[in-house]
């Protein structure tokens, strides 16, 4: 997989935000957005706070509650 670092990276549905997290860590895009469909009470307490807290100290977004099937 080739990622550039001057770009822009969103993922979306990322469940527990590893994926993210992962890619934030190995790649270092210059701009990361993650999606989830949980609530941040929900994401915490299936997974607890390690990635969205790694993700936010390092000024990526994270939209929760984000579900594609609505409009």
């Amino acid at each position: 997989m080739i990622i550039k670092p001057q770009w822009s990276i969103l993922t979306v549905g990322d469940g527990d935000l590893s994926f993210s997290r992962s890619l934030f860590s190995h790649f270092k895009p210059h701009k990361l957005t993650a999606t989830v469909l949980d609530s941040v009470d929900e994401l915490t307490h299936k997974y607890g706070n390690d990635n969205l807290a790694f993700l936010k100290q390092n000024d990526c977004e994270v939209i929760t509650e984000f579900d594609v099937t609505r409009s």
